[in-house]
C-alpha cells in the first residue's frame, strides 16, 4: 500500500521489469486508488474485472500512462 504516488509508480515500474522472466506470461500492472486515500499496485486484469479506478498502468504497449486527472 502506498500513499505516495511517486513512490507506487516506481514499484509499478520495478515490478513490471522484474517479473516478467523466464516463461511465465507478462503481468500488467497497474495502480488502483483504494479507501482512505491507499493505493495499490495490481494486475490490471484484476482491477478491471473489480472495478477499481485505474490511476496508473503499464500497458501492452511498454508506455506508462498516467491519467490526466491525477496529474
Amino acid at each position: 500500500m502506498f500513499t505516495d504516488i511517486e513512490a507506487a509508480i516506481e514499484e509499478c515500474r520495478y515490478r513490471a521489469e522484474t517479473e516478467a522472466t523466464g516463461k511465465k506470461p507478462k503481468r500488467y500492472l497497474s495502480i488502483v486508488q483504494k479507501k482512505h486515500g491507499f493505493m495499490e499496485v495490481v494486475e490490471t486484469s484484476w482491477a478491471r474485472r473489480m472495478n477499481l479506478p485505474i490511476m496508473y498502468s503499464v500497458g501492452c504497449d511498454r508506455y506508462h500512462t498516467v491519467l490526466p486527472e491525477v496529474r
